[in-house]
């Protein structure tokens, strides 16, 4: 719709032909002082006047004042309002001849805003007040507009995928949820009815159905966003995605060591990063090297989701929301308290300032739990107070406190708590201990076996880990089930079990633990199974896998390639074996586990409960070798003294400094000192 109303025409005599009095179209808009067309000294609508048409300057009037034109119907079209607003005709045209229109580029680099900045930045050039500075003309205009909608039409495809890919998270994250329901139902009809359950069994299959359903429409999610960048390479809500897609396989391939996996995401990973506004880039960079360092997180990762649980951790987090201040995880070695806890800890982390995880394995006294907490706190402890520091340093935010294997300082740790929790008012504690605390502010609550469900869950899961072909089939169901009785589902026990899949079939497996474990039913007793389970792991090993096994029970916290080599002595039947195979041989059979440190060394780590089956057989073995051991852990570590080392060494060290010899035990605590000063 074009209003000839007034027109100059260039380059030719100018006349005005007479109007002819035919129907128009009356609008609301027409009516406005301010929009009317003005006739006089000036002439032309108030609204959309260049400077030069408001100011009278009829020989500047030309093609620029055309483009102004034009500017301010695209400002008007963008904000919703003419460039300048008045209640008269007169106060428009002052403001025209005196003022600049509001800045659409501020309004356009808001977050949240609508108005593409690319129009804003070409509207403010067609209002520029000098018209020398315009656009040159309609033309120049118009091919910069057409060339926005081409970029838009583009923008418009990737966008319309990446709604795609979000229907598709949509649909993955609905067929889980179904699948949750499926794991409720199918767990509930085993309990009841056992392994002849049909229902049940229908259930587990519908389950895992809608997992795969749910992971395929995961990656079609990414296939998505790939496909919007085809469309609109620079489209950052596609690369924003992206990039958090390569930044969980970075972090979940550094907690499992896989150098080659992670580099291979990295440089994807460095390309979304790289069209990303640089907040949303340095928040994705902080991201990452938290999650990389975060010790949870990898410590879940390492472990590989967990198995059920769904209503108890759904339980312990209510009570803690609830405001509970120690929640104690109540269980036998082995029923899975320390998965439990840091899992729960995982979902509440969100709460917390501060979420601090620590062993407290081989601690005995106050002092020995203070510093301890206080490294889990990141917070250098003191010569003078430690225990009182730690109170002092849980007064600064609320903090959530995950207190792992607390049962040999039960006494101890009742008082401290006691004492932290009064002065503290905003932290809350969870222990994973197998023995309760006994004080006023504890809630206990038990950690039972899995039930059958869960039990077969782990089972297969770990069986997959081993042979990734492995299928629980129908015809199996009976002979799992009883391997899952016999290990009284408990879930070391059942990783343990799983393992030896490696080198056995399922009915071999069966029958290598059947007569010990018939031997300890009748007994009765809860956590039979992991000892006759651990019993049934150490007769499988190679002796010399035995004797590393049984030495690197001496270690505090896990140990490094090159404490091994110096204080695992194997007999000579060992001779031409290496240190890495024999390490190894633990590794395959879940008997031990690595950690890659902040350096991008490999730590060994050995859980408690098998800590303690292994030093029962070094003790076993003789005095003498236990000593010699014991020996040469400390001599090892009082070499430390003087040198670059970390806190990780701390217990070994003190360890070594208890152990050790009149010459090395106070290198052991020279070293410990020097630590803890350079914490």
């Amino acid at each position: 719709v074009v209003d000839w109303g007034l027109a100059k025409v260039l380059g030719g005599p100018q006349r005005v032909d007479a109007i002819k009095h035919e129907d128009f179209i009356q609008t609301q808009r027409s009516d406005s002082p301010a929009h009317q067309t003005r006739f006089g000294t000036i002439g032309g609508t108030p609204s959309y006047m260049a400077p030069e048409q408001a100011l009278g300057r009829t020989d500047e009037i030309g093609t620029a004042t055309d483009v102004y034109a034009l500017g301010a119907m695209l400002y008007e079209v963008l904000a919703g309002h003419p460039p300048h607003q008045g209640e008269t005709a007169y106060e428009v045209v002052e403001l025209v001849r005196n003022t600049d229109p509001a800045s659409l580029i501020d309004r356009a680099t808001r977050e949240g805003s609508k108005i593409p900045l690319e129009l804003a930045e070409l509207c403010h050039q067609a209002l520029e007040r000098e018209p020398s500075e315009r656009l040159a003309d309609a033309s120049v205009f118009g091919a910069a507009l057409r060339a926005w909608l081409e970029g838009a039409e583009r923008r418009d495809k990737g966008m319309a995928a990446v709604w795609q890919a979000q229907s598709h998270l949509e649909a993955a994250e609905a067929a889980e949820q179904q699948a949750l329901r499926m794991w409720s139902e199918a767990d509930t009809r085993l309990s009841v009815d056992g392994w002849s359950s049909p229902k049940g069994w229908e259930c587990w299959s519908r389950r895992h159905a809608l997992l795969r359903q749910a992971q395929q429409h995961r990656l079609q999610y990414q296939h998505a966003l790939q496909v919007a960048l085809v469309h609109e390479p620079e489209l950052v809500e596609a690369h924003q995605q992206l990039s958090e897609i390569r930044m969980r396989a970075i972090v979940e391939a550094a907690a499992r060591g896989d150098h080659r996996n992670e580099e291979d995401h990295r440089a994807p990973w460095h390309l979304h990063l790289d069209r990303l506004p640089e907040t949303l880039r340095e928040e994705h960079m902080q991201a990452l090297d938290e999650q990389l360092t975060d010790a949870l997180t990898t410590s879940l990762i390492q472990s590989g989701p967990m198995v059920g649980r769904y209503a108890l951790r759904a339980h312990i987090a209510s009570e803690m929301g609830g405001g509970q201040r120690v929640m104690t995880l109540l269980g036998t070695a082995g029923v899975g308290k320390t998965r439990l806890a840091l899992e729960v800890a995982s979902q509440l982390r969100h709460r917390f300032s501060t979420l601090a995880v620590c062993d407290l394995s081989d601690t005995e006294d106050a002092l020995q739990i203070a510093i301890r907490v206080l490294h889990a706190l990141k917070v250098r402890p003191q010569d003078t107070d430690p225990v009182a520091q730690v109170d002092v340093a849980l007064r600064r935010a609320p903090t959530l406190l995950v207190l792992d294997n607390v049962e040999r300082v039960v006494d101890v740790l009742g008082q401290l708590l006691s004492s932290w929790v009064d002065a503290s008012p905003h932290v809350q504690v969870i222990c994973a201990s197998r023995l309760k605390l006994n004080i006023d502010v504890e809630r206990v609550t038990t950690v039972e076996p899995l039930s059958l469900l869960e039990a077969i869950e782990l089972f297969s899961a770990r069986a997959a880990s081993v042979d990734p072909q492995w299928r629980l089939t129908p015809e199996m169901h009976t002979t799992v089930g009883e391997i899952l009785d016999e290990l009284d589902r408990l879930p070391l026990a059942i990783e343990l079990a799983a393992a030896r899949l490696r080198v056995f079939d399922l009915t071999e497996l069966q029958a290598r633990m059947s007569d010990r474990f018939s031997v300890l039913r009748s007994r009765g007793r809860e956590g039979d199974a992991l000892i006759s389970t651990l019993d049934w792991s150490w007769d499988l090993l190679s002796p010399a896998a035995r004797q590393a096994l049984a030495q690197a029970s001496v270690f505090r916290g896990g140990f490094q390639m090159s404490a091994a080599e110096h204080v695992l002595e194997l007999s000579d039947s060992a001779d031409g074996i290496g240190m890495v195979d024999i390490l190894g041989e633990l590794l395959d059979n879940s008997l031990m586990q690595t950690r890659r440190n902040d350096d991008g060394t490999t730590r060994y780590l050995i859980s408690r409960s098998l800590a303690d089956y292994a030093r029962s057989k070094l003790q076993a073995e003789s005095e003498r070798v236990e000593h010699d051991t014991l020996l040469r852990h400390a001599e090892y570590y009082s070499r430390l003294s003087g040198r670059s080392s970390t806190f990780r060494e701390l217990q070994n060290m003190i360890a070594g400094a208890t152990k050790g010899t009149a010459v090395t035990a106070p290198r052991c605590f020279a070293a410990a000192i020097e630590v803890l000063n350079r914490k």
